[in-house]
């Protein structure tokens, strides 16, 4: 029997900083266009977002094409989801963020990939629980003291896949239901009711939960990222 699997390369790009002004130090890093997206920020913590997003996309489209991507910058398709501007290679992206870090991932155009951080916050735990699924919030029954985590590796998952899909939560969330969280070593693997097709792998960084969705005949490498978290970590 032939492996079905698919191997193409997906850049990733995770950056994290809690200065809540880092954008004022490298804004000249941002394309000229991002500049002035960024300007239409009134906050700094969404000023911050924004920037570090666009560089982490930078940073998972340098790891494909090995050059300088400040030619290149990030808009948005009718229904909000990020697309690169002036590029030549059709490459796709996916981007998530917070006001202290940025995580994206850059890939081919037949692939399908989302990626969500979310940090764990005991504020959102109720807001999460209503919107899950009986089955989901069984999946969280016996974890006691680690209950929030899995709710936001839940949420992450379902953030994520729905990136993928390129529908965002505009979809019946029911469909975007967990079925197993499975945890090997640093990370988790995640699989979902309705979309078979597709897997999430999981991972703790700091305080936030980072996840990546990907349908399972793309064999993704994950040794990077987790290199990445174990550097991270370390430093």
């Amino acid at each position: 029997m032939k492996d079905k699997s698919i191997r193409r390369n997906v850049g990733i790009g995770i950056i994290m900083d809690h200065n809540p002004r880092s954008w004022t130090s490298y804004i000249d890093k941002l394309h000229v266009k991002e500049q002035n997206q960024l300007e239409q920020k009134i906050t700094d913590g969404a000023k911050n977002s924004f920037f570090l997003s666009r560089m982490a996309v930078k940073m998972a489209l340098s790891q494909l094409t090995g050059g300088n991507e400040n030619d290149t910058w990030v808009d948005h398709g009718v229904f909000g989801f990020p697309v690169l501007e002036t590029n030549p290679n059709g490459f796709e992206i996916t981007l998530a963020h917070t006001e202290s870090s940025g995580f994206a991932a850059c890939f081919d155009q037949r692939d399908k990939i989302g990626v969500d951080i979310e940090k764990i916050a005991e504020t959102k735990v109720a807001i999460i629980e209503t919107a899950l699924t009986t089955s989901e919030l069984k999946l969280v029954e016996n974890k006691a003291s680690e209950r929030s985590k899995y709710l936001h590796l839940i949420w992450a998952a379902r953030e994520a896949l729905s990136k993928a899909l390129q529908t965002g939560f505009l979809i019946p969330l029911e469909l975007l239901s967990v079925l197993s969280i499975e945890k090997k070593n640093d990370f988790y693997t995640i699989k979902f009711k309705h979309f078979s097709l597709f897997q999430v792998v999981a991972f703790q960084l700091n305080t936030s939960i980072c996840t990546i969705a990907f349908p399972e005949r793309c064999d993704l490498d994950i040794k990077p990222i987790l290199e990445f978290k174990e550097l991270y970590e370390n430093s």
